[in-house]
């Protein structure tokens, strides 16, 4: 958990503090459990629509630009965590085996 970038721990904070499921967070945004999941631990961006629909479920304070700004992927550490798997990125494969 240390790894996670701070706006995954103010998100993860909230959260626990309005003691919310992580599938009543995702009906409140329209958006399917798994894919918010993996938005609080860092592994999905969103638009800033969604983040601000997600500050505001969660009741966080108006203020929270870092939050909103990390979930769009635009504040520091927001690019995931380590061993993140991104899509679209140039890798090519595996290597291919010349018998």
């Amino acid at each position: 958990m240390s790894e996670l970038p701070t706006y995954c721990h103010s998100l993860l904070a909230a959260k626990a503090a309005t003691a919310l499921t992580f599938d009543d967070i995702a009906k409140a945004i329209g958006k399917p459990e798994v894919w918010t999941t993996a938005l609080f631990f860092g592994q999905a961006r969103c638009d800033e629509e969604t983040a601000k629909k997600i500050t505001e479920v969660l009741k966080m304070a108006s203020g929270e630009d870092s939050v909103v700004s990390g979930l769009a992927g635009k504040g520091d550490g927001s690019f995931g965590v380590s061993g993140m798997v991104v899509r679209g990125g140039t890798w090519d494969g595996p290597p291919k085996v010349c018998h």
